[in-house]
């Protein structure tokens, strides 16, 4: 296969001949570079249809025609490669956006949030917090809390009245700055 360009009309042998004897290297060439057989494939034919296209400025002998096949598959390959390194970059920082921007303002909102109740619970008068934070933080029943403070029913209930009054006072305006 030393002058494998011939000027016949029976060209599309010579590319027959050159396909069978170069593509499984090219592919297997072309798949170190881009990690990805049906990739590598597709490269490789692209690159023997720029050689065909090319192939009257190309040197006639076997040497040139590989030459030429191998650098235009490493090129090709590396371009494929560049493209598909700038599109998951992009389609990363895009899904990182789109996950933790989400996540980053529910946080930044719980903070407001909590950051506001524990000021209106400290303004709360005494009796009326330590209700409050038994009732409702750590979750005991009116007698429970009632037995605790040693004060009656009641007293619980009108302290949890009074709180919940006053937490709707001081949150709800405060809550329309929080609205995404």
């Amino acid at each position: 296969m030393q002058n494998v360009k011939q000027k016949s009309p029976d060209d599309t042998e010579v590319l027959k001949k050159l396909y069978r004897n170069y593509c499984e290297r090219m592919i297997y060439y072309s798949r170190q570079i881009t990690g990805d057989e049906e990739t590598a494939r597709d490269i490789v034919q692209e690159s023997f249809m720029i050689y065909w296209k090319s192939r009257h400025n190309v040197s006639c002998d076997e040497k040139s025609i590989r030459n030429f096949l191998y650098v235009t598959v490493k090129h090709a390959s590396l371009k494929w490669l560049r493209r598909q390194s700038i599109a998951e970059d992009y389609l990363n920082s895009r899904r990182n956006d789109s996950i933790e921007e989400p996540g980053v303002l529910n946080s930044l909102f719980r903070a407001e949030i909590i950051g506001r109740v524990q000021r209106v619970l400290e303004d709360l008068p005494d009796g009326c917090r330590r209700v409050t934070l038994l009732s409702y933080i750590e979750g005991k029943s009116n007698k429970e809390v009632a037995s605790q403070l040693a004060i009656s029913v009641n007293t619980v209930k009108t302290h949890k009245q009074r709180a919940i009054r006053y937490f709707r006072s001081c949150l709800s305006r405060d809550f329309y700055f929080l609205s995404p």
